[in-house]
């Protein structure tokens, strides 16, 4: 190809004209048709691309090893390392924190980067596994009261206003009332965060719906929990509301 490419003209029309006749016709129209073929540009364009596609058969004995492996290590706990019991006991429940940190990006979406969090220690004892902090991506304190007077964010450098999270069921009926009575309230789940930026209340509760398992989700995320979708609820609200106007009239 560089020969032919960067030969001068003359000395090809030189080759060309001045060759033996015989050795032309053995050159050019003596090839054997399978030589012919080869040669073409077509042919050549299917095996580059054969090749290339081949690359992609190194994948196969992993993916087969993947369909493999990973059912069975969910089965025995969640991990695609160990796919045999190790131990007698019955397999306990396996918790994949997966709430905790469906509720600390959704506290990140809520927030910005001048919000601190107050985080109630009840969060601490379900033991979140390190994800939880680096999903929420916020200036994190912990802290142990639940009313608004202990709520009092402390100085903290490029904090400009704090929200408070805790599970639900960590807070009294009557602090609930008492903090949705002064504080936006943001429910997920079984988890809350309350605004303690504005003094305007308002009050939105997301249940979480459990939807039936496809095979992507169970394969790639969990064999035990199952997708869950975000949906207001309005009977929540509107229950939490009433709390709110019974703690404000004293009835």
């Amino acid at each position: 190809l560089v020969r032919d490419r960067l030969a001068p003209a003359a000395l090809r029309l030189v080759r060309d004209r001045l060759a033996p006749p015989a050795l032309r016709v053995v050159r050019d129209r003596q090839a054997p048709p399978a030589l012919r073929v080869v040669r073409s540009e077509a042919w050549r364009a299917r095996v580059a691309t054969a090749a290339g596609l081949a690359v992609w058969l190194v994948l196969v004995p992993l993916a087969v090893r993947a369909v493999d492996l990973v059912p069975r290590g969910r089965a025995v706990g969640g991990s695609m390392w160990f796919t045999e019991r190790t131990r007698p006991d019955p397999i306990s429940r396996y918790d994949s924190g997966r709430t905790e940190l469906r509720f600390a990006d959704r506290v990140r979406r809520w927030t910005d980067r001048d919000t601190g969090v107050l985080v109630h220690d009840s969060i601490g004892r379900t033991v979140p596994e390190c994800r939880f902090d680096t999903t929420l991506d916020r200036e994190m304190r912990w802290v142990r009261g639940t009313r608004p007077a202990d709520l009092a964010g402390p100085p903290a450098v490029g904090v400009t206003g704090w929200v408070f999270i805790a599970p639900v069921g960590s807070l009294p009926p009557t602090i609930r009332a008492e903090l949705a009575s002064r504080h936006p309230w943001r429910q997920l789940g079984d988890h809350v965060m309350v605004d303690l930026r504005s003094d305007r209340p308002e009050i939105e509760v997301w249940r979480l719906d459990e939807q039936p398992f496809d095979l992507w989700w169970w394969f790639w995320r969990s064999a035990f929990e199952p997708e869950v979708l975000p949906v207001r609820d309005p009977a929540a609200e509107e229950a939490l509301s009433r709390a709110v106007e019974r703690a404000r009239t004293g009835r």
